[in-house]
C-alpha cells in the first residue's frame, strides 16, 4: 500500500477534468459505439478485442456504478437526508443528478428502492407509461440472495401479505454452525448455507415467482442489468483462493471441501436464524459422501487411496430413535431423563412432544427450541442426564421422546464421523487452506468436490433466473475470489459454465502479480467480462481522522488520483492468451461514508456533502451544481476533492 501510495502521487495527468460529452442513448450507452444485436435488454459482446455491456438499444456501456445508494444505511444520514430535502423521497431526484453530474452511470447492488427505475411517487409527473415514475433513471444491478434467506427464511409481503417462502422447520442448514472444532480458522457471522439442500432452489423459485413484481410487470425491468446471487459474507470459501497472497496476508479462505469433510453430518437445529428442523440431514456432507462413494465404490478402495482407515462410508454411530423421556401431567415444566447410551453425538440430540420436533441440539450442551427456557445435553462421559425446562407444562398425556446418535461424528470411525481430529491429519493434512500436506488423492478429491459445490450453487442459480426470466444476465456473487486474490481455481471453472459476467478481483493494477493473476483467471474462466469494485479510504482527510490505517491514502485528492489510475489500469488490462480486454465495470464502494465502520467509503459524508472541496466544510455554503438551491456543509473541519478525479475517470470511457 506504501508502494502503491507514492506511485500514485506521480500518477499520470488527469486526461479530462470534467466529464466529456458523448451522445448517449436513455441507458446511458454510447451511441458511437455500436453492438452487433439489440436484444432489448443488458447483454455482454465483444466488440474487437473488448468486452462491453449493451444497452437494450444495442449501444455499448461501461459500467460505472456505485454500490449503497441508501439512505438509511445511518439513522444520523437518514435525518440529515429529511432535514436538507425534506423527506427521504425528496432525496432520490437529487442523488441521481448528482450521480449522473459526477460521471457514474449506474447503481450497483444495495440501492434503496426510492432510487431505482421502477420507483413511483405522487409527486413525480406522469410519464409516458401513465406512472408517476421517478423521472431520472439508471440501470441497475438486482440482488438474489437464496443463501442468505433460505437460511433466514425472512417474512416477505407478497400480494400485500406477509409470508415465509418455506414453511417452518424446513429451512436451510448453516454449515458454519456444524463446523468442527479442530478448524481453527475464521469463521463467518452469517453463516454458510448447506448449498446442496433442495430447499434453496425451492425458496428462489418461489421469490422468482412471487416477489419481485416490478421484474414481471414494470415497463422499466429492461433497466436491470443483471442479477448477482448473495452477498461475499456469506459466500466463505468462494473468496481468495490460494494460488495468491491475498492483500495484506492471511485472508486465504480455507478449502469449502475440508470444512465439509469434517462438519457434522447432522443438524437439529439453530440458533443464529432460530429454527427447528423437521429434516437433520445436512445435505453437502451427504453428498461429500456420495461422490466418494461413487468414484471409490468400496471403504477399502478409499482407504488405500489416501492412506485412511475408516469403517465405513457411513458413520460407525448407533441411531436412537423414539427414547420416552416424559409424559405431559399439565403441571410439570422440568424433566430430568437418564439416556439409554450415557452420551449422545453433538448436534444429533432431538426434543419431540407428541412425534413433533420441538427442540434440537445446538452442538454445545444446549438446545434450542421456542417451548424452552433451558435444557443440559449429555455431550461427554460423566454427564448421562437430559434436562428439559419448558416454558409452560406440556398438557396432560403427552409424549416426550428424544432422538439422538450414541458414538458417531467426533468419536466414530466412519467416513462421516470425520472431524478433522489430529490422528486423520495424516491424510487430511492439517493446511486447510491449500492443502500442502493432504494426501495428494485427498487434495484432488477435495477440490473436485469444491468445483461440484460451486458448480451446484451458481447453477442453481443461473437455471432458476433463466428458467423466470430468460434474458437477463447472470453475475454470480457480488464478488469471487477477495482481498485482491482471484478464487480458486475450482471456483473459477464453475463460474465458467454457469456466469455471464463474474464479479471479482483480481488485485490492484499496480501489483507485480496483476497480470499473473488476470491470466489465471482467463486459464480457469476462460475468455469472459468482468467487473469490479473500487475500495478506496482516505480516513485521514475525513471525519474519521481518528481511525486511520495502513490501508488509506493520506488525503482526498490521492484517493481520486487512486480511482483515476484504476479507470486508467482496467481499460488498458488484457488477458495474456487472447488479448481481450474483459473489464465491463468498476464499481465506487459506496455513496456515503460508513459510519459503524469508521470508515472514508463515501463519495458524500455522513452530513451529506460531497467531498468536492466546496461541500464538505465547517461553513454554511451553497452546494455544488446540480444541487446549488440547497445548503451544504456544517462538517467539524474542511476535507479534501476527490470528486475532480472522480469526474475525469469516469469520462474515460467515453474516449
Amino acid at each position: 500500500m506504501r508502494l502503491l501510495r507514492r506511485l500514485l502521487l506521480l500518477a499520470l495527468p488527469l486526461l479530462c477534468v470534467t466529464p466529456c460529452k458523448a451522445q448517449q442513448d436513455i441507458y446511458g450507452g454510447l451511441t458511437s459505439v455500436k453492438c452487433a444485436t439489440a436484444t432489448g435488454y443488458f447483454h455482454v459482446e465483444k466488440i474487437g478485442t473488448r468486452w462491453w455491456f449493451c444497452t437494450p438499444l444495442g449501444n455499448a456501456f461501461f459500467m460505472q456504478g456505485v454500490y449503497v445508494v441508501d439512505y438509511g444505511q445511518n439513522a444520523g444520514y437518514e435525518a440529515k437526508v429529511i432535514k436538507k430535502y425534506g423527506g427521504t423521497v425528496a432525496w432520490a431526484v437529487p442523488t441521481l443528478q448528482r450521480l449522473k453530474s459526477w460521471g457514474f452511470n449506474s447503481l450497483n447492488l444495495y440501492a434503496d428502492a426510492a432510487v431505482i427505475p421502477f420507483a413511483t411517487d405522487k409527486s413525480y409527473p406522469v410519464d409516458s407509461h401513465g406512472l408517476h415514475s421517478i423521472p431520472v433513471k439508471l440501470p441497475f444491478v438486482m440482488q438474489i440472495r437464496p443463501a442468505m434467506y433460505s437460511m433466514e427464511n425472512p417474512t416477505l409481503t407478497i400480494n400485500y401479505k406477509p409470508q415465509k417462502l418455506l414453511p417452518p422447520g424446513h429451512e436451510v442448514k448453516d454449515m458454519e454452525a456444524g463446523w468442527s472444532p479442530n478448524f481453527k480458522g475464521y469463521r463467518p457471522s452469517y453463516g454458510i448455507a448447506d448449498y446442496f439442500d433442495g430447499n434453496m432452489q425451492t425458496w428462489l423459485d418461489s421469490f422468482l415467482m412471487n416477489a419481485t413484481p416490478n421484474l414481471h410487470n414494470s415497463p422499466y425491468a429492461n433497466y436491470v442489468m443483471g442479477f448477482t446471487f448473495d452477498d461475499s459474507d456469506e459466500m466463505y470459501g468462494f473468496g481468495a483462493g490460494p494460488d495468491f497472497q491475498t492483500l495484506p496476508a492471511g485472508h486465504n479462505d480455507p478449502n469449502l471441501s475440508w470444512l465439509v469433510a469434517t462438519m457434522t453430518p447432522i443438524q437439529t437445529a439453530l440458533k443464529l436464524y432460530p429454527t427447528v428442523y423437521l429434516d437433520g440431514t445436512v445435505y453437502t456432507k451427504k453428498a461429500w459422501h456420495d461422490y466418494l462413494v461413487f468414484k471409490y465404490g468400496t471403504i477399502q478402495a478409499l482407504n488405500t487411496a489416501w492412506g485412511s482407515n475408516y469403517t465405513t462410508f457411513g458413520s460407525s454411530g448407533r441411531d436412537i430413535i423414539g427414547e420416552a423421556v416424559a409424559v405431559g401431567d399439565g403441571r410439570t415444566t422440568n424433566f430430568v431423563h437418564l439416556l439409554t447410551a450415557r452420551t449422545s453425538t453433538p448436534y444429533t440430540v432431538q426434543i419431540l412432544l407428541n412425534d413433533t420436533p420441538i427442540a434440537g441440539d445446538l452442538g454445545n450442551g444446549q438446545l434450542y427450541g421456542p417451548t424452552l427456557t433451558g435444557s443440559i445435553v449429555p455431550h461427554a462421559p460423566g454427564n448421562s442426564s437430559l434436562a428439559l425446562f419448558f416454558h409452560t407444562p406440556p398438557a396432560a398425556g403427552s409424549k416426550i421422546t428424544t432422538n439422538y446418535v450414541f458414538d458417531g461424528w467426533g468419536v466414530g470411525t466412519g467416513l462421516m464421523d470425520e472431524d478433522g481430529r489430529e490422528a486423520h491429519q495424516v491424510w487430511l493434512g492439517s493446511d486447510f487452506v491449500a492443502l500442502s500436506n493432504s494426501n495428494l488423492n485427498v487434495k484432488a478429491d477435495m477440490n473436485a468436490f469444491l468445483y461440484q459445490t460451486a458448480t451446484r450453487y451458481l447453477g442453481m442459480c443461473k437455471n432458476e433466473i433463466k428458467k423466470v426470466f430468460p434474458h437477463y444476465l447472470t453475475f454470480g456473487p457480488d464478488g469471487l475470489g477477495g482481498w485482491q486474490a482471484p478464487p480458486a481455481a475450482p471456483v473459477l471453472r464453475a463460474a465458467a459454465a454457469t456466469l455471464d459476467v463474474m464479479i471479482g478481483g483480481v488485485g490492484v493494477a499496480l501489483s507485480s502479480t496483476y497480470q499473473p493473476k488476470l491470466d489465471f483467471v482467463e486459464h480457469y474462466l476462460g475468455d469472459k467480462p468482468l467487473m469490479t469494485g473500487s475500495y478506496l479510504r482516505a480516513n485521514p482527510d475525513s471525519p474519521f481522522s481518528a481511525y486511520s490505517s495502513s490501508l488509506d491514502f493520506p488525503n482526498q485528492a490521492t484517493r481520486g488520483t487512486a480511482y483515476h489510475y484504476e479507470m486508467l489500469l482496467f481499460r488498458t488490462a488484457a488477458y495474456s492468451k487472447t488479448g481481450s480486454h474483459p473489464f465491463v465495470g468498476l464499481s465506487w464502494f459506496a455513496f456515503t461514508d460508513n459510519k459503524a465502520q469508521e470508515t472514508n467509503w463515501g463519495l458524500v459524508t455522513l452530513l451529506d456533502n460531497a467531498y468536492d472541496g466546496n461541500e464538505a466544510v465547517p461553513a454554511t455554503v451553497r452546494c455544488s451544481a446540480p444541487l446549488q438551491m440547497y445548503s451544504c456543509g456544517g462538517e467539524a473541519k474542511g476535507y479534501g476533492d476527490v470528486m475532480t478525479s472522480v469526474k475525469a475517470a469516469n469520462a474515460l470511457w467515453q474516449k
